[in-house]
This record gives structure tokens, C-alpha cells and sequence, in this order.
């Protein structure tokens, strides 16, 4: 089977950085309708699946992006998805989510917003870790907004946690988790310990 990045050669898309350095595979769409229109959008009276578009969501299930404008209106469509490239962020219909972004590591979103850096550190006498979604991050590592951090203090022996901070405000006091929902801004969390003596 011919690769799909030969047939399309000539595309004229306006998502890809470079217009001969990219794989696609093929995926048959079904057509739209106003009862089930998938991902295609109403334009000018036609479901149109737009370039860009992240298939099949724009989440963890991502496998492509829509590589030019479909008419799904009257029939199924084969459509060319992009799993492997370059792909300008700025021209796609909607900013790819961080998960949809991890999904697709052979895919490069050039300018793509990944999230907000999250710095966390501890006072003498302790250990603080943080983690997303039970996976553990570093300090200076980006989240995306509305995703929630749960730092966990470790007091040295003899230690208890005093407080923490989070960007300059007293965020609670004595406990060794603090959760954190993540803003569209950056974020710093502190925690010092006290004697617990």
C-alpha cells in the first residue's frame, strides 16, 4: 500500500511546518448529519471535518490530526490523519490538549501550550514530592489548567509540617498533603516544618 503521505504531496493544508516531512493513515469517516455530526462543524449548510482537527478527541484517545477540510454533508469520506510530523499549533481549530499532546509523541506541535510551570520546594527538616493524576512530577514541570497537584510533605524525625504557601499566601497549616488546582498562571508551593517536640 502506498504511504498517504505520497498520495497527499500535494496538499495545500495549512497545519503542516513542512510540507514533505510528515505520515498520515487512513480513516473512514462516516457521514455527518444534524442528528450525528461527529466532529464535523455546520459551515455555510455543509458539515465540514476541519484540518486540524484532532481525531478521534482531543484527550488521551488521540491517534492524528485531520490533515485538510472534509464534506462529510452526502457520503463517508476517507480521510487523511496525520500520526507522525510537524504541525503549526496556531492553525489548528482548537489548542491540543496536553494529554492529546502526550498521545501523539511522533507528532510535534510547533508553539503548542503545554501547561504552567509548577515549582515546589521544602524547608529544612522535610521532603516535599508532588504528583498529577498519580504520576509523579519535578519541580519546574508544566500542568495544564484545571489539573490538580497533591503535594506530600515528609517531615524529618522529630518533625512536623508547619505550613505551606502557595504563591505567597498561607494555603493551611499541620497537614502533610496540600492539593493544588491548577490556574492559568504559574504556580510555587512551599512547606517548612517545626519541631514537633
Amino acid at each position: 500500500m502506498q504511504p498517504l503521505n505520497k498520495i497527499y504531496s500535494h496538499t495545500t493544508s495549512k497545519i503542516l511546518m513542512f510540507a514533505d516531512t510528515w505520515n498520515a493513515k487512513g480513516q473512514h469517516i462516516l457521514q455527518a448529519s444534524a442528528a450525528e455530526p461527529g466532529l464535523a462543524v455546520l459551515e455555510n449548510g455543509r458539515y465540514i471535518l476541519k484540518e486540524g482537527t484532532i481525531w478521534p478527541a482531543n484527550d488521551a484517545t488521540a491517534e492524528g490530526v485531520v490533515l485538510q477540510d472534509y464534506d462529510l454533508t452526502d457520503n463517508d469520506q476517507n480521510v487523511a490523519i496525520i500520526f507522525e510530523g510537524d504541525i503549526k499549533t496556531a492553525a489548528l481549530p482548537a489548542t491540543p490538549t496536553a494529554n492529546a499532546i502526550a498521545a501523539l509523541p511522533r507528532v510535534t506541535f510547533h508553539d503548542a501550550f503545554v501547561g504552567y510551570p509548577v515549582t515546589f520546594s521544602a524547608g529544612a527538616n522535610g521532603t516535599v514530592a508532588a504528583t498529577v493524576d498519580g504520576v509523579a512530577i519535578t519541580t519546574g514541570a508544566k500542568v495544564y489548567p484545571g489539573k490538580t497537584v497533591i503535594f506530600t510533605a515528609t517531615p524529618a524525625s522529630t518533625y512536623a509540617v508547619d505550613a505551606w504557601i502557595g504563591n505567597g499566601e498561607a494555603s493551611g497549616t499541620g497537614s502533610v498533603t496540600y492539593t493544588l488546582v491548577i490556574d492559568e498562571r504559574v504556580e510555587a508551593v512551599t512547606v517548612s516544618f517545626k519541631s514537633a517536640t
